[in-house]
């Protein structure tokens, strides 16, 4: 996996990467969409590049402003 953190030790990386996408603080509308999408985990989503999110349907340019605010929120980035 890609560097994409700051962080900690192996532990506490790897709780951060399978809390479930619902556990960002994005609005339900963001996280459906990326649910619908197969994106469950956070580790499903440093997976992607920035395009592959932009190519997912009804995920534009400010959602995915929002979903980079939200991981680097969390430690990320």
């Amino acid at each position: 996996m890609k560097n994409h953190y700051r962080y900690w030790d192996k532990n506490k990386l790897k709780e951060a990467l399978d809390e479930p996408v619902n556990s960002m603080g994005l609005d339900d509308n963001t996280t459906n969409t990326l649910e619908n999408a197969g994106i469950i985990r956070i580790s499903d989503l440093l997976n992607l590049s920035q395009e592959k999110l932009l190519d997912i349907r009804n995920l534009g340019p400010t959602k995915q402003k929002k979903i980079m605010a939200a991981l680097k929120k969390k430690g990320f980035y």
